[in-house]
């Protein structure tokens, strides 16, 4: 079984148990809030699935591009700002937590930051984007971190 899919597997078989342990522990006892806070903010995190992540488009601050992302997860839209940095870490984190394929993520190195070269990197990183949501089920927690989904969505 590839690592991928066995990764999904583990995550749908401890979000099964997590779950079996609210309905049977937590809903027929007097158990402390702070429990019930924090089994339901990373039960329902883990059970979240992030619709689509656009790039709207890009910005210029000292010198560094930014990236305006709208995200849309159930009904709730909202834009955050990344740098290529910040998607090269999420790249790093979902191939060593989540065997995500090595090579999805465009090259690091932009030769010149011409408007052309920086349309191109935009169009690479909804790519990107669209495949990484798309690979899973269930959003990994690096992505919702990344789209600051608790930030937003709490």
């Amino acid at each position: 079984m590839p690592p991928a899919i066995l990764c999904v597997a583990i995550k749908s078989l401890v979000i099964s148990a997590i779950n079996l342990f609210i309905r049977d522990f937590i809903f027929k006892s007097d158990v402390c809030p702070l429990l019930w806070l924090f089994v339901h903010v990373h039960v329902v995190a883990m059970a979240v699935k992030v619709k689509s992540v656009c790039i709207l488009q890009t910005t210029l601050r000292n010198s560094c591009t930014f990236y305006e992302l709208e995200v849309t997860v159930d009904d709730a839209t909202w834009k955050v700002y990344k740098r290529f940095r910040d998607f090269f870490g999420l790249d790093v984190k979902l191939i060593s937590h989540c065997g995500l394929p090595r090579g999805l993520l465009p090259p690091k190195i932009l030769k010149n930051k011409s408007k052309k070269n920086i349309e191109k990197r935009m169009t690479a990183l909804q790519e990107y984007m669209t495949c990484v949501i798309a690979r899973w089920e269930q959003t990994p927690r690096d992505l919702l971190d990344f789209v600051q989904y608790e930030e937003h969505v709490s």
